[in-house]
């Protein structure tokens, strides 16, 4: 099964000087690097270097205002009062301030994540990947979350041009409120968020149980709201349930697969308590489905701990997990310490999770995927 790998020293660079993640996009690639796994020949991976994306595929799903605004700006830039109110309208203060060469950040982001649907769409790939994605919070005209631009609905707009149903699975700690919002009234893309859900002390405080869509695209939604502290043997039984009774339903013939590290154990989030081992468990059972599979980053805010998840991930892709567990000898050795190992374990966070509450998830997911 042929896998490729999205990456170029100025994407990596450019998402290294990204605020809230500094320097995690090296931390990733560096370890999947020590591991082997981009060997051609042993992992059967290919390294596709991307290309930035044209401002008009960004106006496929953003405003073009938005858009230009974008790519005009930058780093004190402006300082007059009229910049300021655009900033505020755009979402462009708080968790997205304006960045130094922000228009290029964006314009190869969104390349990045087209390349990767581009490759599945050409049948170069039967995997993609592209590790500095997934931001899935921004919505149209507003940037929100950490989120510039949404690298995950231009992905799945591309695959739509190929593939007529489309998967899209969200892992991360925070509900994908800017994908379900872009599909919400459509049945050409499903929409899955496992997320924690706490109104009013959890961001973004979106992903009720009773939101399954609209128009068209009723029950084609579908949240999975955590309460705080899931354990991994729960999550792998949940998540694998409910993603198999969803390809059931809805039949995809590609999946995107957000896997956001920020649910991780020791993540200062603090939202769930799961493993990589985890994570490595419900992308395999994607995997078994056996149709083009586009996986993207997200958040995940312990950069060692991020590093470990989506390694152990790209591993499992080409089927040379489990890895060893020592940490490989590279650049970056010393920020994996005592330990120097692969491992998370769970901390000792209080689950707040019944058994009767998941229950009551999963019978609630089969109800709905029973009127597909």
């Amino acid at each position: 099964m042929s896998v490729a790998y999205i990456h170029s020293p100025r994407l990596q660079q450019l998402s290294d000087s990204f605020t809230r993640c500094q320097q995690r996009a090296s931390r990733v690639h560096e370890l999947i690097v020590a591991y082997g796994l981009l060997d051609s020949e042993k992992t059967n991976t290919r390294v596709v270097a991307p290309r930035a994306a044209q401002s008009e595929r960004l106006k496929s799903f953003h405003d073009a205002d938005f858009v230009d605004f974008l790519l005009q700006c930058s780093d004190g830039s402006r300082e007059d009062d009229e910049f300021q109110k655009s900033c505020e309208v755009y979402g462009l203060e708080f968790e997205c301030p304006v960045l130094d060469e922000l228009g290029e950040y964006v314009l190869l982001l969104a390349g990045a994540s087209l390349d990767a649907a581009e490759c599945l769409v050409s049948g170069a790939a039967k995997i993609a990947v592209n590790w500095f994605g997934g931001w899935h919070h921004c919505r149209k005209d507003y940037a929100a979350g950490f989120c510039y631009i949404n690298d995950c609905v231009l992905a799945i707009l591309h695959l739509l041009k190929k593939f007529d149903r489309v998967l899209y699975i969200d892992l991360d700690a925070h509900h994908g409120d800017g994908v379900q919002d872009a599909f919400y009234c459509t049945n050409k893309v499903f929409t899955l968020s496992f997320h924690r859900y706490t109104p009013g002390l959890f961001y973004p405080g979106t992903g009720e149980i009773s939101d399954t869509g609209s128009y068209k695209g009723l029950n084609y939604c579908l949240n999975v709201p955590f309460k705080e502290g899931l354990k991994s043997s729960d999550f792998i039984d949940v998540c694998t349930v409910v993603c198999e009774q969803v390809v059931r339903g809805f039949k995809p013939e590609a999946i995107v697969c957000q896997c956001g590290a920020d649910a991780l154990s020791h993540d200062p989030v603090e939202a769930l308590n799961i493993t990589p081992d985890a994570y490595v468990k419900v992308v395999q059972k994607l995997m078994s489905q056996n149709v083009p599979l586009l996986l993207l980053g997200g958040g995940g805010y312990h950069r060692s701990n991020t590093a470990r998840c989506w390694t152990s991930i790209q591993a499992a892709l080409t089927h040379k997990w489990p890895l060893s567990g020592d940490i490989p000898e590279h650049e970056y050795l010393d920020e994996y310490g005592p330990s120097y190992s692969l491992e998370v374990k769970e901390s000792k966070m209080k689950d707040l999770n019944t058994d009767d509450y998941l229950k009551s998830l999963t019978d609630h997911c089969e109800s709905i995927l029973s009127k597909l």
